[in-house]
């Protein structure tokens, strides 16, 4: 029963670690635009549309592809 228990916190562990390393926020995009590093903004910005469909975000999409 220890070991299940110590398994299971492990993995959540690392599941949550995993998951803050890869968030990205709009902030982060808005630097990668700001430096002309529009390919990173644009994967940032698509992963942020698909995870919470704001208005900023799809809006912040479309200004990186009209400023390509």
């Amino acid at each position: 029963m220890k070991m299940t228990k110590k398994a299971i916190t492990l993995s959540l562990g690392l599941v949550v670690m995993g998951s803050a390393t890869f968030a990205q926020s709009l902030a982060d995009a808005k630097k990668a635009i700001d430096a002309e590093q529009y390919q990173k903004a644009t994967s940032m910005l698509k992963a942020l549309v698909k995870s919470s469909a704001k208005a900023e975000n799809f809006y912040s999409l479309g200004d990186v592809y009209l400023q390509r």
